[in-house]
């Protein structure tokens, strides 16, 4: 079977669409990228190849064939590496098939990480004018994609999990920059006086209620947070939940992200307020758990530990989500002496807990 997927290229200043068929056949193990590769081109059978093994993904031991078609265009440059890297996986089983309106283009280090290609723009005006809908680049070159209107750009970090000292390369949605100007009108505050004493706390995913069953989140209306929708359609309030995306590059397809017991969240800001009178100056510090859960097994393990079904479909991507997204949280731990302590088994057994208390009021 042929995995095809959509990616980018350039005739001079112009782009144009390129598809990167990639087979996997038995016979002596090889890899072989045809479609006249220039030697960067070909070159990118050993970056993919360690991509592939330092991503902690299982390199297919079988004869492996990458068309970039059309045949009879010359392709240069290291655009092709992120392509390639998805149809490999997605030909071995390791990642679902790509959705067939989404284009990637991007380089890749050795360590998995994306790096910035040149002549983004033309590659991502010619994707919209062949019906691409959905642009993967570096986050780098998101900023540059984003300029041809009627695409859904998805700038992929470089790398996860995120650390506070990584420069920030664009937002992609209003809610981001909100949060990242009102961290700098602080730094800018703290930086104006000496004196002063500011910690911007970096929440990933709250999520849970306490233990007791007495302090939880009751949003009004429809839940606009995923744990609550969960304890919604698990109690019967909601019909079923909507699972944004199935088809991302993660190993069930659904979005990953750090999800953070609320009185971990508590604790943390505990200790940041302890942190705050003996130290000035400014710092942002993720609270996370420093692991990433996918949407689905968040799902799954609330049915197993409580028991109870939570009746689901998989619904279209969201535009502005990303795929991966988790904390690095070494920071946390050297500066507050804190570190998240309960798990995913306790953040759904608090938070059905929580929402059965909410139903016997009713």
């Amino acid at each position: 079977m042929v995995t095809t997927v959509r990616s980018l290229g350039l005739t001079g200043i112009a782009g144009y669409e390129v598809a990167a068929e990639c087979f996997l056949s038995g016979g002596l193990p090889a890899f072989d990228i045809v479609g006249l590769p220039d030697a960067a081109v070909r070159e990118a059978r050993e970056r993919v190849r360690a991509a592939v093994k330092n991503c902690g993904a299982k390199f297919p031991v079988s004869r492996i064939t990458v068309n970039l078609a059309p045949a009879g265009t010359k392709k240069a440059g290291t655009v092709y590496d992120l392509p390639i890297f998805v149809g490999l996986l997605a030909a071995a089983g390791e990642l679902p098939p790509p959705p067939k309106d989404a284009a990637f283009l991007g380089e890749l280090s050795l360590t998995g990480a994306l790096r910035a290609v040149t002549g983004v723009l033309p590659m991502a005006l010619a994707a919209r004018d062949a019906g691409i809908r959905t642009l993967f680049v570096p986050a780098d070159n998101a900023a540059e994609a984003t300029l041809a209107e009627g695409l859904t750009v998805y700038g992929v970090p470089d790398e996860v999990p995120l650390r506070e000292d990584m420069f920030c390369k664009g937002c992609t949605n209003p809610y981001g920059w909100t949060k990242w100007m009102i961290e700098q009108i602080l730094a800018d505050v703290a930086r104006a006086d000496a004196a002063l004493s500011v910690v911007c706390l970096r929440y990933f995913n709250p999520v849970g209620a306490h233990e007791s069953g007495l302090i939880g989140e009751r949003p009004n209306g429809v839940p606009n947070n995923l744990m609550p929708y969960i304890t919604q359609t698990a109690a019967g309030i909601r019909k079923e939940l909507s699972i944004f995306g199935d088809d991302y590059e993660t190993p069930d397809g659904t979005g990953v992200r750090d999800y953070i017991h609320i009185t971990d969240l508590a604790r943390g800001h505990i200790a940041a307020i302890g942190y705050t009178e003996e130290h000035v100056g400014w710092e942002a510090i993720n609270l996370g758990t420093g692991h990433g859960t996918s949407v689905l097994k968040l799902v799954q393990t609330f049915e197993r530990v409580n028991g109870v079904p939570v009746p689901h479909r998989i619904a279209p991507r969201r535009a502005g989500d990303l795929a991966s997204c988790y904390a690095g949280t070494e920071k946390a731990r050297r500066l507050l002496g804190w570190q998240a302590e309960k798990g995913l088994e306790d953040i759904c057994r608090d938070a059905w807990r929580w929402q059965k208390s909410c139903d016997a009021e009713r």
